[in-house]
């Protein structure tokens, strides 16, 4: 089965915003000031796992499964719009 590259690139976006939302709360190790411009850049994909982050405090797994959710969603949009 060989994969779009509506796959991939909807992959690198869920990853880059996984890692934002990773960043961006206080405890983490991955945590850093400037985490709220990836936050910006990748908040129509992250906007779900933003909830779960702050609905739930850092809990990777509700994290997780939100980012695999927008992923999810996002690799379909693209695949909609952009297919001619």
């Amino acid at each position: 089965m060989k994969l779009d590259k509506y796959f991939w690139i909807a992959l690198f976006y869920s990853i880059l915003g996984t890692l934002a939302l990773c960043s961006s709360y206080p405890s983490n190790p991955l945590y850093s000031d400037q985490a709220v411009w990836f936050v910006l850049l990748t908040f129509p994909c992250s906007i779900i796992g933003f909830m779960v982050l702050f609905a739930c405090g850092f809990c990777i797994l509700g994290i997780a499964i939100a980012q695999l959710f927008s992923f999810t969603i996002f690799w379909m949009l693209l695949k909609k719009l952009f297919k001619s």
